[in-house]
């Protein structure tokens, strides 16, 4: 009796080993064109973000292409310091264009003042890989906006 307990007992672990191990090679199907497209759009809001934050424009022109580059480059305003987060919301993707939505919050530190922003960017990007080529609406790069009331 012992013995075909062990049998059993064997026989059980391996159809369960059968089992798991089966249940474990499905095939995993690689991600979509579209899905490679919108993590891309994410990585670059993310360099932007990096590159602003540092000061590091000779970094943020890599990822904009001449037109983009140059439309924030007329915006851009002196500041000491920045915290700024971006959160992707949407990403709509046509033929050669990426439409990458943008929320943003930021705090500027700027000659001893500090200024709370936060809005709503629509980034076109463009080429292979994804560059910025302009802002549709809503650029954190163009702040501290100074507010003084006289």
């Amino acid at each position: 009796m012992p013995m075909r307990i062990s049998i059993m007992k064997n026989l059980l672990f391996l159809a369960l080993a059968v089992v798991l191990l089966s249940a474990c090679g499905k095939e995993v199907r690689p991600p979509s064109e579209d899905s490679v497209i919108a993590l891309e759009s994410f990585d670059l809001a993310e360099n932007l973000r990096s590159a602003y934050v540092k000061k590091d424009f000779k970094a943020f022109k890599k990822y904009c292409t001449e037109t983009g580059y140059s439309g924030i480059k007329k915006e851009l305003k002196e500041f000491d310091s920045v915290e700024l987060s971006f959160t992707p919301r949407w990403v709509e993707i046509e033929k050669d264009t990426v439409y990458l939505n943008v929320s943003w919050e930021g705090r500027w530190t700027a000659k001893g003042k500090t200024y709370e922003e936060r809005g709503m960017a629509v980034f076109e990007l463009k080429e292979r890989p994804l560059k910025l080529n302009r802002i549709l609406r809503g650029s954190p790069f163009k702040h501290p906006e100074v507010k003084d009331i006289f």
